[in-house]
């Protein structure tokens, strides 16, 4: 994160905050707090092939180059069953039809293959922070918080991008470098694996919602998650409807209704006190009432 970004996401994160009360918000306020935001780190000039801050397609047809720092990362976080999945999916639905360019990139997408799991006997704790590969998350969201921008003149005539041989690049290869999608990977349910490349993320993305259990965790390398985020907003549920849910959940993929009990009450619970311990490092709550 650059340093000119530091000051503004300081301001972000102390307005949602009053008087130490933190904010609540439904899907149709938290789309108001992102328009808000996305406002408020808007450029003085539209982007190249933009008229006005919001007059593009939604993400899985936008192709314009953002300016800088107009892409906004917000993080929900919240105990397993608590619903983050499904909210960033309304979230993400509603911040496209006002305009928004919007992607959902889920945490889940880098859980370990379940062979791996196995390996290393880790298969009854799957969801645990050891069975994610932590390292590539956060790797993927430094990735996302450098947007593609249309390149300068002082970069189509240099060493861009960095390479010992910068006269094999011409004007069109770099900036169709600079105009390239990021892929993410997500998570198949029905396979219990994460699926590779899964999940495009073009360079005209204004807001990418990504959501996990982790996002506030302090151990390393969770803890550099926070950094990477505009926002996080903890998903709130009464446990006894998390609890329930949870368990529905695992039966609908299979597991037995006496397994999926134990599992939800089991490694699922552990986890999610363990994440309840980071509920007060949030910007603000997010609840279930989708507008």
């Amino acid at each position: 994160m650059s340093a000119s970004r530091v000051p503004r996401c300081m301001d972000i994160r102390s307005s949602d905050r009053q008087a130490g009360r933190m904010r609540s918000l439904t899907v149709s306020t938290a789309v108001e707090r992102i328009s808000e935001l996305l406002s408020s780190a808007a450029p003085a000039q539209p982007a190249l092939g933009q008229s006005q801050p919001h007059g593009h397609a939604p993400a899985h047809v936008a192709h314009e180059l953002p300016t800088p720092f107009r892409r906004m990362i917000i993080g929900l976080t919240g105990p397993p069953g608590s619903g983050k999945s499904t909210l960033a999916q309304h979230l993400s639905d509603a911040s496209n039809r006002v305009g928004i360019a919007t992607v959902v990139v889920p945490m889940d997408g880098f859980h370990l293959a379940q062979a791996r799991l196995d390996e290393r006997g880790l298969a009854s704790v799957k969801g645990a922070p050891e069975t994610f590969d932590a390292d590539g998350y956060v790797a993927l969201l430094h990735r996302l918080r450098q947007p593609a921008v249309p390149l300068s003149e002082d970069q189509f005539n240099g060493d861009f991008p960095k390479t010992p041989y910068p006269q094999r690049f011409s004007r069109r290869d770099k900036q169709s470098v600079a105009a390239r999608s990021i892929w993410a990977p997500a998570f198949d349910r029905s396979l219990e694996e994460p699926i590779a490349g899964a999940i495009e993320i073009p360079p005209g993305a204004e807001l990418i919602i990504t959501e996990g259990n982790y996002l506030l965790h302090p151990d390393e390398p969770w803890r550099q998650v926070r950094g990477l985020l505009d926002q996080v907003w903890f998903v709130d549920l009464p446990s006894d409807v998390r609890r329930a849910r949870l368990t529905a959940r695992h039966e609908r993929f299979g597991r037995t209704p006496e397994d999926a009990r134990a599992h939800a009450l089991g490694s699922d619970e552990r986890n999610a006190l363990l994440i309840n311990e980071t509920r007060d490092l949030a910007d603000a709550l997010l609840i279930e009432d989708h507008g």
